[in-house]
This record gives structure tokens, sequence and C-alpha cells, in this order.
């Protein structure tokens, strides 16, 4: 019902499908927070292993503050190793994705979900990352 700017958008044949980024709600706020990152590289007390898991928790943060209900898809990233040295376990997840793997792009997530009015909604996504001491993994937060 809230009026806050126009847009206009190139011809559409009928039936086909298009998306439209009409800006920024400032009424919907979406956070994704780095909660915790923990690195263990030890095997018994101060001996290394010949692993390194590094524990990764975010939690993504969702809240609707109009007055109406809300639609929002939500999409994440999940690493997927490009080396079979590589090991990534899903440890914690606080509500499962609609979607894995969307649109057929692999590791990416999609969440679909309606907001009620004023409501807050989070996200909890905990995975371990685990890979020999003698390979550099790149591309990680």
């Amino acid at each position: 019902g809230g009026y806050i700017g126009n847009s206009s958008i190139d011809y559409i044949p009928t039936g086909e499908d298009f998306e439209a980024s009409l800006g920024i709600a400032e009424n919907v706020r979406i956070q994704r927070k780095l909660i915790r990152k923990y690195v263990d590289e030890t095997l018994i007390a101060s001996i290394p292993s010949s692993k390194i898991a590094t524990k990764y928790e975010y939690k993504i943060v969702l809240e609707n503050y109009q007055d109406s209900e809300s639609l929002c898809q939500i999409f994440e990233n999940i690493p997927i190793p490009a080396d079979d040295r590589i090991q990534v376990n899903i440890e914690d997840i606080s509500l499962e994705p609609d979607i894995k793997d969307w649109d057929d792009k692999k590791g990416v997530w999609m969440w679909e979900v309606l907001l009620q009015p004023k409501e807050k909604i989070e996200i909890n996504i905990g995975y371990t990352v685990i890979h020999p001491r003698d390979l550099q993994v790149i591309d990680l937060p």
C-alpha cells in the first residue's frame, strides 16, 4: 500500500518470466552475520594434526517492519569442494532450505519465507571445512 518509487522495463512477451529489481525496501531488513569462526589444528595437546578443521557459524536475520506480509527469497552459498582432499560437513541448519542447488547452481541454497507483519525470523547455518595442513583453501571468509 505504500508507493516508494518507479522503474521501467523493456517489452516482455506475454507468458514470459522476468525479474525486476525495484530497489531496497527499507521496511524489510535481512542481515547475514558471521557468529563464530573456529580453527582446530591440533591432534592432542600441542601436537599438530595432519588436517585443519575450520568451523563456521552464520546467522541470517529477517525482519519485517511493515504492517503487511512480505515474501522474501534468501540465497546462501554453501562451500563445495573443488578438491577431493577437502571435506565440508553441514552440522547445523535451523531451517531447511526450500531448494538446494537452486537453478542447478551447486552449493546455492534458497529459502522462500513469507514474513508476517512485524515478524522476525532467524536462520542458523553451521558447517566445518576439513582439509590437509599442506593444502591452502581459498575463497572462504
